[in-house]
């Protein structure tokens, strides 16, 4: 094999690593985690937060592991997706 077809093969093989890598990427963030409203509610109460009050389309919450209030969104029919799921944990301290 010459180095000029040595050259051409790996820079398509390195393509097409790096298109399989952002599919895959694609398919974790498309799968990952979620939960609905009721669910959410469960838990951090089961974690020991509790409501504080409601405000617009928001209740907010407090959390006495970190002392802080957080805002939980109030769309009980739709499903909370992974991002939001991770700053909610990060907020309240409680793995969910």
């Amino acid at each position: 094999m010459t180095q000029e077809k040595k050259s051409r093969f790996s820079t398509f093989f390195c393509k097409t690593i790096y298109t399989i890598e952002k599919l895959l990427l694609l398919l974790r963030r498309l799968t990952a985690a979620t939960m609905n409203y009721s669910e959410l509610k469960k838990r951090l109460k089961a974690g020991g937060c509790y409501f504080v009050e409601n405000k617009s389309n928001h209740e907010w919450w407090y959390s006495p592991i970190t002392g802080r209030h957080f805002p939980i969104q109030r769309h009980t029919k739709m499903d909370i997706g992974a991002w939001l799921l991770k700053e909610i944990t990060k907020q309240s301290g409680i793995k969910l």
